[in-house]
């Protein structure tokens, strides 16, 4: 039974070796070299190379995702980049059904401060931009009763510039005019 276990897995890994992305069937996105991808936390990077590490005694296929906004280099494992939050840019017209949000009213900014922090964190980290744009609302809303504190004003800074960069590529504008229409959306009565 242990060697017809260890086939299988063998198996298993040599098929996810032969497509080193994602498997389709999944629903989960593909990614390949040259493509532009958002990265929470750190932005739009370029996906530049695949390379393999050694992880616990087999060779592991990594991105190489380079971030130009912060000159970041990242890797991370092909299996997990769906897992982490990568994904595609947004096409103009999810953009903008997407950034309309940011005007809408915070779900709860009396959130205690662990609690709104774990709920940012975890909102940013799913990757896509609505989450991130709630997340964005809510320390908004925090702010501009009084001061965040220093890891959410980082949080809130990072996200913002990242659906900036996202929006200056899409949109094909600057990020100093993609952050200026984000800023004003936040700002915008409802």
């Amino acid at each position: 039974l242990y060697l017809m276990a260890k086939a299988k897995t063998e198996k298993n890994i040599e098929d996810k070796e032969k497509s080193p992305t994602n498997n389709k069937a999944s629903n989960t996105p593909t990614f390949k070299l040259g493509d532009t991808v958002v990265y929470p936390y750190h932005g739009v990077g370029v996906i530049e190379k695949i390379e393999k590490y050694p992880i616990d005694d087999k060779l592991v296929d990594f991105f190489v995702i380079s971030i130009k906004s912060n000159k970041l280099t990242i890797s991370i494992p092909v299996e997990s980049a769906a897992e982490k939050g990568i994904r595609h840019l947004m096409s103009r017209e999810e953009l903008e059904e997407t950034i309309v949000h940011l005007s809408d009213k915070p779900e709860n900014p009396n959130l205690d401060w662990k609690l709104r922090q774990q709920t940012n964190n975890v909102l940013v980290k799913k990757g896509d931009m609505l989450s991130t744009i709630r997340a964005i609302v809510l320390l908004h809303a925090r702010g501009s009763n009084k001061d965040l504190p220093l890891q959410e004003r980082r949080l809130y800074d990072s996200s913002i510039d990242v659906i900036a960069h996202e929006m200056s590529i899409v949109e094909e504008i600057s990020t100093e005019d993609a952050r200026a229409r984000v800023m004003s959306l936040l700002n915008k009565e409802v």
